[in-house]
């Protein structure tokens, strides 16, 4: 597997650099990416891009496992590690505001 990153986003390659696919996992922006690095305990990519900051797609061991056979099949199941889902707590204060609209200011009209 092959990571390339260009002035216009990420790039993966399954066979060594002669195809590409551009990566737009979780809304990855079309920006510079400066450096790549795979956690070798964790098995995250960590791209580093320009004036966005750093991404960190988590555990990439099921990538790992797309080949060039697996993809000529019309379906496939990639066994993964489970995945814990985590959800921000809203800040106080912020399901009052949501429920009780106040007037909008001019300045929005």
């Amino acid at each position: 597997m092959l990571f390339l990153g260009t002035e216009f986003g990420l790039w993966i390659s399954l066979d060594g650099g002669k195809t590409l696919a551009q990566y737009k996992g979780h809304q990855f922006p079309m920006v510079a990416v400066r450096d790549i690095v795979v956690h070798p305990r964790e098995s995250d990519l960590v791209v580093a891009t320009h004036g966005r900051g750093i991404w960190i797609v988590d555990d990439i061991t099921t990538l790992r496992k797309l080949t060039p056979e697996v993809m000529a099949q019309e379906a496939v199941f990639l066994q993964a590690k489970p995945a814990q889902q985590r959800l921000p707590r809203p800040a106080a204060g912020w399901k009052e505001a949501r429920c009780s609209p106040g007037p909008i200011p001019r300045t929005l009209l």
